[in-house]
C-alpha cells in the first residue's frame, strides 16, 4: 500500500529533529567555550604557581580547576574526555585483570610442580631402598610393597598432573587472550592496525558532537626503493627502521601504527589537510637525511604518501580505502 504524505506532514516530522539537531550545536558551541575559559584559568594557574606547563602539571592543575565547576558543566566536559579517553582505560583494565590471572595461574602450576617433584624425590629414594632390599631378601613381599607405593605415587602424581595441565590451557588461554588485545606491533615497536581502527572510531564518533580537523596518513616504501635488496630480511629491517624514524618524528598526539603489508599510518589529531601536507614534507626530509645501509650499500629509500581528511561525512572504512588508494 502506498501512503502519501503532503508537504505540511513533512514539516511537521523534520521540525522536531530540526530543532534537536540546533539544540545540540549550540549547546556544544556552549561546552566548547567553557573549555577554552577553563583551559585559561588552567595555563594563568600554572604561571601564579610558577609551575612548568608540562603535560603532566597541565592535567593535574586541569582536573583542579574542572573540580570548582557545577556538576554540569563537570559532566559536559566528562564526556568529551571520555571520548578520548575510552580506548586506554578498556585496554588497560583488560590487561591488568588478564596478568594479574596469568600470576596466579603461573602460581598455581609452580606449586604443583614443586609438589611432583618432591614425590618423584621421594620415590626415587624409596626405589633405592627397596633395591638393596631386594638384593639382600629377593622376597614376593618386598615387590608387594613396593608395587603398592608406586600406585600411590601414582594417584598423587596423576592428580597433580590433571591440576597442571588445567592451569596450562588457562594461562595459554589468557596469553592469547592478551595478544588478542595487545596495541603494539611486536616487530615494528609502534601500534598495531587493531589499535588505529579503534582509534579512528573513537575519533569519528567524538566529531559527530565536537568538529575539528583530523588526517590520516598512509605511508609505504616504494618498490623502485628496494629493488636492489634480494632478501626480505633486508627489506623487513629497513621497514623497521622508518617505523622507528616515523615515531621519533611524531607528535605525542598522533597514532603511529603498522596497517598492513607494509604500510603504515599516522592519524594526525586537529590536522587539516595543508597542516598534514607540512607533515608529510618534515618526513620526507628526515627520510632523506636517513642512512639505510644494507651490506655496506646505501639504500636510497623513498616514500609513498597517502591522504585523507577524517570528517562526519565519511565511513572509516572510506577514509582507509582513500588514504591507501591514494599511495
Amino acid at each position: 500500500m502506498l501512503t502519501l504524505i503532503n508537504d505540511e506532514e513533512m514539516v511537521t516530522t523534520k521540525r522536531p529533529v530540526e530543532k534537536a539537531r540546533v539544540s545540540q550545536e549550540r549547546k556544544n558551541e556552549t561546552v566548547l567555550r567553557d573549555l577554552t575559559l577553563l583551559s585559561k584559568q588552567v595555563v594563568g594557574k600554572l604561571n601564579k604557581d610558577d609551575v612548568p606547563p608540562t603535560p603532566e602539571n597541565y592535567k593535574i592543575y586541569f582536573d583542579a580547576q574542572l573540580e570548582t565547576k557545577t556538576e554540569a558543566l563537570q559532566k559536559d566536559i566528562g564526556e568529551i574526555l571520555e571520548l578520548e579517553a575510552e580506548i586506554e582505560a578498556d585496554h588497560t583494565v583488560l590487561l591488568e585483570r588478564d596478568i594479574q590471572n596469568a600470576f596466579i595461574y603461573v602460581k598455581s602450576m609452580t606449586e604443583s610442580i614443586a609438589k611432583a617433584y618432591t614425590k618423584i624425590s621421594h620415590m626415587k629414594k624409596i626405589t633405592i631402598e627397596k633395591e638393596r632390599e631386594i638384593e639382600v631378601n629377593p622376597s614376593r613381599l618386598a615387590l608387594v610393597a613396593y608395587e603398592e607405593d608406586l600406585e600411590t605415587l601414582e594417584a598423587i602424581l596423576d592428580k597433580e598432573l590433571h591440576f597442571i595441565k588445567s592451569r596450562y590451557n588457562s594461562t595459554a588461554e589468557l596469553i592469547r587472550h592478551f595478544n588478542q588485545n595487545s596495541i603494539f606491533d611486536k616487530k615494528y615497536g609502534i601500534y598495531n592496525k587493531k589499535y588505529m581502527l579503534k582509534t579512528l572510531e573513537a575519533v569519528l564518533k567524538s566529531i559527530n558532537n565536537f568538529e575539528y580537523d583530523n588526517t590520516l596518513l598512509a605511508i609505504k616504501i616504494k618498490p623502485e626503493s628496494l629493488h636492489n635488496v634480494q632478501h626480505q630480511k633486508d627489506k623487513t629491517l629497513i621497514n623497521i627502521t622508518l617505523a622507528k624514524l616515523l615515531l621519533k618524528r611524531s607528535r605525542r598526539s598522533d597514532v603511529v601504527a603498522h596497517y598492513e603489508e607494509g604500510i603504515f599510518m599516522i592519524l594526525l589529531k586537529h590536522t587539516d589537510l595543508s597542516q598534514a601536507q607540512i607533515a608529510i614534507d618534515r618526513i620526507t626530509d628526515m627520510i632523506n637525511a636517513s642512512n639505510f645501509i644494507v651490506d655496506s650499500t646505501n639504500v636510497d629509500v623513498k616514500l609513498s604518501f597517502g591522504i585523507s581528511a577524517i570528517n562526519s561525512a565519511k565511513t572509516k572504512e572510506e577514509i582507509l580505502v582513500e588514504a591507501i588508494d591514494s599511495l
